[in-house]
């Protein structure tokens, strides 16, 4: 339950499961102890754990087979996962279930046919032998996940173009690992800091704007994705007063003060946005501005926004390619 409850959560550090394994372990080995002390050689949760693991596996290949076939499940897993991801998940999912099966089927055989002293090893021989075929049929779709999940490849892309130096600003969407392998800040179009996943962040922004209100800055509604889901609360969309200091070194962007910062760009920005939001993107930055999209993922893009369009033509021929 450790290992599972904290791999769900994506916070399992070693310190939080390490020290469940020698208690697990502990455990273990008392149980296959009643196996070897067992009159029949066949514990009944034995034999109810193979039963399970027959009925698990052959839930998990009919749901392979199945589960998608339903509209909203497929719409769903193709919002949440990676198509090519989705490709390799649907027969590791089936191999998975028949492999299970099939372990429940040879250890349910081997529970009722042997007895005393060689019932323990032959499991144990079996579960050792069985592990790592399942490993195996998954290691596709888990360098697939590693290399969607991670933001390695996008930041190599960046660092390797002739956009490299200019600054990065996601709007409203924020990839954790992605100032990492771009060894510097990432921007943040916010109106929560929800974004950033942070309580602190997000008490600590809410603080700044409160105090904006008290200063009289304004209390006029952004007129930047104040409509969309994403940023709900509106904020004074004038220029912070000097005495009040920009939160965290001006990362974190008020969506009113987004456009202002691309005309104060002189060679321009990259900004990072989910693909069903750049609509949102267009209707963000300046009339006068060029946006022109530069690399696409499935789930984010990346596009490039200057000041100006001399270079880079109209406006509405960005938006038509």
């Amino acid at each position: 339950m450790i290992f599972v409850f904290f791999t769900i959560s994506r916070s399992k550090l070693p310190a939080y499961f390490l020290p469940a394994t020698v208690p697990f372990s502990v455990l273990m080995a008392r149980a296959w102890a009643e196996v070897e002390e067992a009159e029949n050689g066949r514990p009944d949760w034995l034999r109810a754990g193979f039963a399970a693991l027959i009925a698990a596996g052959l839930l998990i290949a009919i749901a392979a087979w199945e589960i998608f076939r339903f509209p909203s499940i497929r719409d769903r897993a193709a919002e949440r996962i990676d198509p090519a991801l989705l490709t390799l998940i649907k027969p590791s999912l089936l191999y998975t279930g028949l492999i299970l099966a099939a372990l429940g089927i040879l250890g349910r055989d081997l529970a009722e046919r042997m007895r005393g002293r060689w019932l323990a090893p032959a499991t144990f021989v079996l579960l050792a032998l069985t592990a790592p075929a399942l490993f195996v049929r998954w290691i596709p779709a888990l360098k697939r996940y590693a290399t969607v999940s991670s933001s390695r490849g996008l930041a190599r892309t960046i660092l390797s173009s002739p956009q490299k130096d200019l600054p990065l600003i996601g709007l409203f969407y924020f990839r954790t690992s992605l100032p990492f392998y771009l060894r510097r800040p990432e921007g943040l179009v916010t109106a929560d800091a929800g974004q950033m996943t942070s309580n602190y962040q997000a008490l600590h922004f809410a603080q700044f704007y409160a105090e904006r209100h008290k200063a009289g800055v304004g209390n006029r509604e952004s007129g930047v994705g104040k409509k969309d889901n994403l940023s709900p609360t509106p904020y004074p969309p004038l220029p912070t007063p000097s005495s009040l200091a920009v939160p965290f070194n001006g990362l974190l962007i008020d969506p009113a003060d987004f456009q202002q910062r691309t005309r104060d760009s002189p060679q321009g920005l990259l900004v990072l946005v989910r693909n069903n939001q750049v609509q949102l993107l267009m209707d963000s930055v300046p009339a006068e501005s060029s946006v022109s999209g530069l690399w696409s993922q499935w789930q984010d893009s990346v596009w490039e926004v200057l000041p100006s369009t001399p270079k880079s033509g109209s406006r509405k021929e960005n938006d038509e390619r």
